[in-house]
């Protein structure tokens, strides 16, 4: 498990990288737009496609590395509240229902994916299946946080026994 751990840590951390440059570029991206647009009075039609298509991939390669470390949103203050055995079976349920869902998206957006396979995006002209793209590997990326989850949650309830 623990070469495991580190596989996942690799990959988070890369993911994390090729998100902090998206953002940068998506962020240059559209300060080239604004400036084109109202002090050259000229704006290229594909920068806000590919702006919108770079923070959506920035989103989804960071959701593994925030589920991991509990950095994404949820109501924290009621699971910190709950303690012992309700708190590893509410966060067990909750890892599992995660879990059912996040397979479910990787199964139906791979679908996406290959549908999309012969449509253009109306800007880029790119394929519809790499801006799609974003949403299995994001997807899969957290499902390989979920083993790690479940570990430590029941570690954690081990830890409470003694």
């Amino acid at each position: 498990m623990n070469y495991y751990n580190k596989i996942c840590e690799k990959l988070n951390n890369i993911a994390l990288g090729i998100s902090n440059f998206l953002l940068f570029f998506s962020f240059a991206m559209t300060v080239l737009q604004v400036v084109s647009r109202y002090i050259f009075k000229f704006s290229f039609p594909w920068i806000e496609e590919l702006s919108r298509y770079l923070v959506i991939l920035m989103v989804f390669l960071a959701a593994g590395h925030l589920l991991r470390h509990n950095d994404n949103p949820y109501v924290e203050f009621i699971i910190e509240s709950i303690s012992g055995k309700l708190k590893f079976w509410l966060l067990t349920v909750l890892y599992l229902f995660l879990t059912i869902f996040l397979i479910f998206l990787l199964v139906n957006s791979a679908e996406a994916v290959l549908k999309a396979a012969n449509k253009k995006t109306p800007s880029l002209r790119i394929l519809w299946s790499f801006p799609y793209l974003s949403i299995p590997l994001g997807s899969f990326l957290m499902v390989l946080q979920m083993p790690y989850l479940f570990i430590k949650n029941f570690n954690e309830n081990l830890k409470g026994r003694k």
